[in-house]
Formats: C-alpha cells, structure tokens, sequence
C-alpha cells in the first residue's frame, strides 16, 4: 500500500500542476469516445480488482484530496506494472444545475477505480493500455 499512497501523491501534483494533454499520452492510446475494455484472464482479473482495493483503501489515508482522477491514474500505473491490459475513462453526467466529471478504470470484467461508471457517465474520452511484452510477476510474489 505504501506504494499505491506514493503514487496518488505524484499524480495528484500531475493533475494540479500539468494540463491533461501532457500526461494523457501515457495513459494508452486514445480511442475517442469508444469504450473499449480489454478481456482478462481470472486470475488477472482477480488481481485488478486486488489494485482497486488498494487504490481506494490508499485513497482514504492521503492528506490531500485523492479524487477520481488521481485514483484512476494510480490504478493505470500500478496496472501497467503488472502488465495488466486496462481501459481508463472519463465521462460527463449532466444535471439540471451542473455539468459533472469522473474519472474510472476498468480491466476485464473489474471497475478498478470509480465504481459503476458507465451506469452514471456519458464516456467523452477512452485510453486503452494493452498488454505489455513485459511479463507479468509470478503469482508467487508478494501480493500488494
């Protein structure tokens, strides 16, 4: 968890100190408004939803604001770390006072970060990370 608090804090200063444009080419490419979510494995989804839980629980201990942008973008890294494919979102909701943002993460059948997104968000942008040629660490090594 050390790790996952870390990297919130990092991208919680991207998001307040860079426009989106510098750091969403790192996020995969860019698929429009298409949502598109990479198929996993169990056992990989099982370790997505591993990092979603240790996003979220890094999250609520953060001295700063860890909204969902941030927590997205912690899940990004940690996913790619482990070579797992993902699909990082962003929508709008539209109510009668205001325009709502989210940021959310989905690999497999898994909602990493931001709970039911599509239930609630018109998607407006997706990134898709496929899977790297890196291999993936064992399932021997030491859980996060």
């Amino acid at each position: 968890m050390p790790a996952a608090w870390i990297v919130l804090g990092y991208s919680r200063l991207l998001v307040a100190a860079l426009p989106f444009r510098y750091f969403a080419p790192w996020l995969g490419a860019s698929l429009g408004a298409s949502p598109w979510i990479p198929l996993l494995s169990s056992g990989t989804e099982t370790r997505a939803a591993s990092i979603g839980k240790v996003v979220r629980v890094a999250a609520r201990y953060t001295p700063w604001k860890s909204s969902c942008l941030p927590q997205a973008m912690t899940a990004a890294v940690l996913l790619r770390f482990f070579a797992i494919p993902y699909s990082f979102f962003l929508g709008v909701a539209r109510t009668p006072n205001h325009l709502t943002a989210h940021a959310w993460v989905a690999a497999g059948r898994v909602q990493v970060t931001g709970g039911s997104g599509f239930g609630e968000f018109s998607v407006v942008c997706c990134f898709v990370r496929a899977a790297s040629k890196r291999r993936a660490p064992s399932s021997s090594s030491t859980p996060l």
